[in-house]
C-alpha cells in the first residue's frame, strides 16, 4: 500500500492505492488486474487503485517505495507522514507525448496521414495522454500560467475518449502542425523553471484540513472465503 492512506494523511473521500505481485509463475493480463482492483474495491468499500512495481514511472518510484507499507504488517493507525506533491515532472512528461507526437509523424503528409491507420491511432493515445497529464498540474500553477490551454488539452482528452461520434482527422493534422508546436517552448520553460521560478513541490492543505474532519481509513485483510488471482504483498521492497 502506498499514497496518503500508507502516510496516514487519507480522508474519507480518499482512494487506496495498491502495489501488487501476482504469485510467482502464474500468467496474469490486464483483465486479472482490473480483478484485483474489484475485489479490493468491495473488501474496503472504497474506490481502489491497484498497480504491479514494473508499471510505476520512473520519477514516482523512488517516492512510491518509499512511502510502501506491508498491508499485512499493520496493527494500528499509520503515522503521519506528510510529503509534498512534486508537479515538475509531470510537465517533462507532457514534452515526452508532443515529442512522440512529433516523431510518429514525421515524413508525413495530411494525404498519407490519413492513409495512416496506425499512426492516427499512435497520435489519438498521445493526445489523450496530454489531457489526462494536465489533471496532475497545480491548479496554482495553472492560473498563473494562461498561455497553456489547460483546459482545452483536457477538453481534447475528453473528445478522444468519449468519442461519441468520431473525429476529424484533418483537425487532427492541423493541430499536430499548427497548435502544439508553439506550446512546446513554453511547456519546456515552466519544466526547467523559467516561465515560473519556484519549488518544484506544493503542499496539498486539503488534505490535510479533511483528515481533521474525517475518520481515518481502516485498512482492513481480505477474506479467506475470497475469490481472486493470488497476489503477494510488498514488503520487502526495494527502497531507493
Amino acid at each position: 500500500m502506498f499514497g496518503s492512506v500508507a502516510r496516514g494523511e487519507a480522508w474519507g473521500g480518499s482512494d487506496i492505492d495498491l502495489l501488487v505481485d501476482f504469485a510467482p509463475g502464474q500468467e496474469a493480463g490486464l483483465l486479472d488486474l482490473m480483478r484485483v482492483k474489484a475485489l479490493c474495491e468491495d473488501l474496503l468499500g472504497r474506490r481502489v487503485d491497484v498497480l504491479t512495481e514494473a508499471a510505476l514511472k520512473a520519477p514516482l518510484r523512488g517516492e512510491i517505495l518509499a512511502d510502501a507499507v506491508d498491508v499485512t504488517a499493520v496493527t494500528g493507525e499509520l503515522p503521519v507522514t506528510h510529503r509534498p506533491k512534486r508537479w515538475r515532472w509531470r510537465v517533462y512528461d507532457l514534452l515526452d507525448a508532443l515529442d512522440r507526437l512529433q516523431e510518429d509523424t514525421a515524413g508525413l503528409s495530411l494525404t498519407t496521414f490519413l492513409r495512416d491507420e496506425r499512426t492516427r491511432d499512435a497520435v489519438l493515445r498521445n493526445l489523450a495522454r496530454l489531457g489526462e497529464t494536465t489533471k496532475f498540474i497545480p491548479q496554482s500553477v495553472q492560473d498563473r500560467t494562461p498561455d497553456l490551454p489547460w483546459a482545452y488539452l483536457r477538453d481534447i482528452r475528453n473528445l478522444i475518449s468519449h468519442d461519441y461520434f468520431g473525429i476529424d482527422p484533418e483537425l487532427v493534422w492541423h493541430t499536430l502542425r499548427r497548435e502544439l508546436p508553439p506550446l512546446r517552448p513554453l511547456l519546456q520553460a515552466l519544466a526547467e523553471g523559467r516561465l515560473l521560478p519556484g519549488p518544484d513541490r506544493v503542499f496539498q492543505d486539503r488534505t490535510v484540513t479533511a483528515q481533521a474532519q474525517t475518520p481515518p481509513v481502516e485498512v482492513v485483510g481480505t477474506r479467506p472465503d475470497a475469490q481472486a488471482p493470488q497476489v503477494h504483498g510488498s514488503a520487502e521492497r526495494e527502497r531507493q
